[in-house]
């Protein structure tokens, strides 16, 4: 439909932005010639903050959503993450082992 258009030309036109709010005034002003090929590009990074931007979804009514058993073991893997840090790697059989661990508990 004509409003589907629009927001999928106003995202891009967001990420688009995106990419110039980070180019220096010197390239900004720039005259382009027909054989320049050193022209910015927007990327996946510039799009993905436009599309976020334009079509928040927020966590909550995700998390809401989830059956109880996908609450319980997101969870615990969040709780692991924040304990072990950031960069902590959590395998499916470690995730399993808490989980059956936290069904014991309720």
């Amino acid at each position: 439909s004509d409003g589907d258009v629009r927001k999928a030309l106003e995202i891009v036109s967001n990420g688009i932005n995106k990419c110039a709010d980070l180019l220096s005034e010197e390239k900004l002003s720039r005259v382009i010639g027909d054989d320049d090929e050193c022209l910015p590009l927007v990327k996946l990074p510039h799009m993905m903050r436009a599309i976020r931007e334009g079509m928040p979804m927020r966590h909550a009514d995700v998390i809401s959503g989830l059956p109880q058993a996908a609450k319980v073991v997101l969870c615990i893997a969040a709780s692991l993450s924040k304990a072990w840090g950031e960069g902590a790697v959590i395998g499916i059989s470690t995730l399993k082992k808490y989980c059956v661990e936290a069904t014991h508990h309720s």
